[in-house]
């Protein structure tokens, strides 16, 4: 009986980067394959990708050669397992859509408009079904000069917080 191993991380991208290659777009979903990590020989296969996702796997961290995903605009990291917005992230200048839905984050960083690259493009932030409990985390994002959806729902913020936000 010949049993086949598994295909690797690194054989799943090299696949979904082929297919890709036959309709011109830079897109690879690695959905559902349980991940707790990814390599750095990995996420360099990924250099050119422009659309990622991530969803649906154990991640709670990122490497740093995550900081070589320059022309990434679209990252889904919907999943289970973060805790915070993973630093690594502020060093992607083109990120325009960034899914953090259905995580464990409960606090956010109150300098983001300091020092970070991606505040000038990041349009789309999902922040929906994870543990912040005060708006006070999610103001900052609000300065942010090109963010048009701040998708906050299903977390633990006071309702009487929201209805103070939403009147003013």
């Amino acid at each position: 009986m010949d049993q086949t191993a598994p295909p690797s991380v690194k054989d799943l991208i090299r696949k979904e980067l082929h297919q890709d290659n036959s309709n011109g777009s830079s897109s690879v979903k690695l959905v559902n394959l349980q991940l707790t990590t990814l390599s750095d020989s990995s996420v360099l296969l990924l250099v050119n990708v422009e659309r990622l996702s991530l969803r649906r796997n154990q991640l709670s961290t990122l490497p740093d050669s995550f900081v070589n995903l320059k022309k990434l605009r679209y990252l889904d990291l919907n999943g289970k397992e973060f805790r915070e917005i993973p630093s690594i992230i502020y060093e992607l200048p083109n990120l325009e859509i960034l899914v953090l839905s259905q995580n464990k984050i409960k606090s956010l960083p109150h300098d983001v408009s300091m020092g970070r690259r991606w505040n000038k493009n990041l349009k789309i932030l999902s922040l929906k079904n994870n543990r912040i409990q005060t708006i006070n985390d999610i103001l900052p994002f609000t300065k942010l000069e090109s963010l048009s959806v701040l998708d906050i729902e299903g977390n633990y913020i006071p309702k009487e917080e929201l209805d103070i936000v939403m009147s003013s």
